[in-house]
């Protein structure tokens, strides 16, 4: 399997689109243009195929790493809040 299989399928489990991949770049301090994104993605048989190194999708993995820690931090700061729960009807006896 090359790289570039593995950055194909994690594009398509995420279902990120190229603004997004370029951002998960970015997340590991890495700037990438949306036509490395695009050549890194295109089939093996085509002309404008780019091979995706070890170090690219090392660097991919750990924005994306940062990118999920940055997202669970956020998360458990504000953490959602639970729907307030009607009052209770209490019988009255007479």
């Amino acid at each position: 399997m090359l790289n570039n299989d593995v950055l194909r399928r994690t594009r398509y489990i995420f279902d990120f689109d190229d603004t997004r991949m370029i951002g998960v770049f970015a997340e590991a301090g890495e700037t990438v243009t949306r036509e490395q994104v695009s050549d890194w993605l295109k089939k093996d048989d085509d002309p404008a195929f780019q091979k995706c190194t070890d170090r690219t999708l090392a660097i991919f993995l750990n924005g994306l790493i940062n990118a999920c820690l940055l997202y669970s931090a956020d998360a458990a700061e504000d953490p959602p809040r639970a729907p307030p729960r009607p009052p209770r009807s209490v019988k009255q006896h007479p």
